[in-house]
């Protein structure tokens, strides 16, 4: 049965990672724990962190972050014990990150307080607030993209596929908090007396700004807010004060023509007027606090959004018609609805390779339970165990390819097996040593360690000769980038070979960040080797979410109540019935083994239910589209008698 549901509650802290370049120019991998209010408590701080790191590589450094009125409560969790002795157990032992305070004073200048205070250069600073800038609005999708079949009209006029809506990432109030104290050092002065926005619906971030400012600058006069509306309010009957005591806000822009409107009609200097999110080519004199233009800004990771004018659009040229961005919240009206065709061009290089390596083995669950797991659900699970040790499966395509690169690549000077803390990473490496005894490779007795007595220092050393890591799965890296820091330690000067069965990383650059680290040495940058069977990339499980399924059921559920009341008809009583069979389906798949069959509601055919039947390649290409919102994309109606209900459909 379920588990009850895990809805992200509000945190005074907002964490993110980071690269920070010191005076020193070392970069170092930091962690900012954003800490919005006086008021810190150590135990909270150390569940946050463990829960940011169950997808995030540990980094070198923990800084707790704040305004600069938090100092003294920042320095009391740094050295509370709930902190110091909570950090090593959620990271690692050796070497564990060190937990510095930082603040940040009126003008928006970052110091930290470790064993002198020391300022961070303005370049530093602002990287520092990018990073988490680009980190909020990409995981609160700031873009709105049109569907086939339609596109936008802007507030300004020009006609686009997309534009930028900032209030979509305006969430929880700790990210909030942090953009505003990312605006301290954009402010012409800290005296403003009046906040304008282009939306009423950033307005909480003004509010946000104008507390900061007061708890940094009390003696500061409380600055009024209001709205003008984008392009009609500048050139309507709003008035914006002109004194040096004003700055507008401006949500998001894709070319800066607002404002150079601004400038033109209320007479507003563009240097007080700041654009929160932005992407396109800028003139050098806008005022940008987060620039997301790939190949202009340092983070920047789109495009250029595409704009025309209505007279040279070629989208309505095309056909398309056309949904106006209005209204004083930026909100799209007439919204279309269209369904998509998956296709074998849709699917990534890696799929039709795994699909044949591991289909009819029972290697692939989904929607099912993970003993011992602190997540009990997981959308997409590899028990590779029927692959490694049943020896009825010994020619199957990845057996074969795994006895294959033992063969060509494990030396025969290996001396010790060391293997990740799990079942199946053990299991790899008891048929390691078995395939290496058949080559005439023997392995002394007790020369299989498990990782975890090197992490915990249980066991300090081994003994010389090669030493293999060996991982069953790799999802984030954090397990085995912790033990390869403990072998530099425990097998200095030894050589290492880390061997892994499926790597499946969320995407290229991590699987390419984890190689980088692993294979680095005290010599070169490839002095260790790295062989991964199956390399694949899926978008990791998302606790606070829940798998499609878990949320598939929720609207079965809901949509069942709503059925209830109704008039008992022949037709309410099968939808009732068929929506009952799919919960139940639903409901006890987590702890039989997961979905297999029943991945997807079954089809209406000639009275009777059907189970839909793909191709394997399209199976796991559905899951890993399904993975990428949280609640998957409409499907086409399976039944016209029930065709108010959609089904969620890869």
């Amino acid at each position: 049965m379920y588990a009850p549901e895990r809805v992200r509650t509000a945190s005074p802290y907002y964490i993110y990672d980071a690269q920070v370049e010191l005076r020193s120019k070392q970069s170092v991998a930091v962690t900012i724990v954003y800490c919005s209010s006086t008021q810190i408590i150590p135990r909270d701080v150390g569940n946050a962190l463990a829960a940011h790191y169950e997808t995030a590589t540990f980094p070198q450094q923990i800084w707790l972050l704040g305004p600069s009125d938090t100092k003294d409560s920042l320095h009391a969790a740094v050295n509370h014990s709930d902190i110091l002795d909570r950090v090593p157990a959620i990271t690692r032992y050796y070497k564990a990150p060190t937990v510095v305070a930082a603040t940040v004073d009126i003008h928006g200048s970052i110091c930290l307080h470790a064993e002198s205070p020391t300022t961070l250069d303005q370049r530093a600073s602002e990287a520092i607030f990018s990073k988490g800038l680009v980190n909020i609005f990409r995981s609160h999708d700031g873009v709105i993209n049109a569907s086939a079949g339609y596109h936008y009209v802007k507030p300004s006029g020009k006609h686009s596929d997309a534009f930028l809506r900032t209030a979509n990432v305006l969430k929880y109030g700790n990210e909030i908090s942090f953009i505003a104290v990312a605006l301290l050092s954009h402010l012409p002065d800290p005296d403003i007396q009046y906040i304008y926005t282009d939306t009423a619906s950033i307005n909480a971030l003004a509010y946000s700004l104008a507390e900061i400012i007061g708890r940094l600058r009390p003696e500061s006069p409380r600055p009024s807010i209001d709205s003008f509306g984008s392009y009609a309010g500048i050139d309507g009957a709003f008035e914006i004060e002109k004194d040096t005591a004003s700055i507008a806000l401006i949500s998001a822009s894709t070319s800066g023509a607002i404002v150079d409107q601004i400038e033109r009609s209320q007479k507003l200097s563009r240097l007080r007027q700041v654009i929160l999110y932005f992407v396109g080519k800028r003139d050098d004199s806008i005022k940008v606090l987060c620039d997301l233009t790939q190949g202009q800004a340092p983070l920047g990771y789109m495009n250029p959004i595409r704009s025309w004018k209505a007279s040279d659009c070629p989208l309505c040229q095309g056909g398309q018609s056309t949904v106006h961005v209005g209204g004083d919240q930026f909100l799209p009206a007439n919204p279309t609805v269209s369904s998509r065709m998956i296709t074998a061009k849709d699917a990534p290089e890696w799929l039709s390779p795994l699909m044949k390596s591991v289909y009819g083995y029972g290697v692939v669950a989904c929607h099912t339970t993970v003993a011992g797991s602190d997540d009990p659900f997981r959308t997409i699970f590899f028990d590779l165990s029927p692959v490694i040790e049943a020896p009825e499966n010994s020619d199957s395509d990845i057996s074969n390819k795994l006895s294959k690169m033992l063969i060509r690549h494990i030396p025969a000077a290996t001396k010790w097996l060391v293997h990740l803390d799990d079942r199946d990473s053990l299991l790899l490496a008891q048929r390691i040593r078995t395939e290496l005894s058949d080559l005439g490779v023997r392995l002394p007795d007790g020369h299989i360690v498990n990782a975890k007595d090197l992490i915990t220092r249980q066991r300090t050393s081994l003994g010389g000769g090669v030493a293999v890591i060996v991982a069953s799965a790799v999802v984030t890296g954090r397990s085995i980038l912790s033990l390869s820091r403990s072998l530099r330690r425990a097998h200095e000067g030894n050589p290492l070979l880390f061997l892994i069965l499926v790597g499946r990383m969320q995407d290229e650059a991590q699987w390419k960040e984890l190689s980088v680290n692993l294979t680095y040495g005290n010599s070169n940058p490839k002095e260790h080797g790295l062989f991964c069977v199956e390399s694949i990339h899926l978008p990791p499980d998302s606790p606070a979410k829940g798998t499609p399924w878990y949320e598939e059921a929720k609207l079965w559920r809901r949509l069942r109540d709503d059925a209830v009341p109704l008039t008992r008809s022949h037709s309410v009583e099968e939808l009732i019935r068929s929506i009952e069979q799919r919960l139940e389906v639903l409901d006890t798949s987590p702890a039989e083994g997961g979905l297999t069959s029943s991945l997807f509601l079954r089809a209406s055919i000639d009275g009777g239910m059907q189970p839909l039947l793909l191709q394997t390649q399209l199976c796991l290409l559905g899951l890993q589209l399904l993975r990428r919102s949280q609640y998957g994309r409409p499907g086409p109606n399976t039944s016209g008698r029930f065709s108010d209900y959609q089904c969620y459909s890869a």
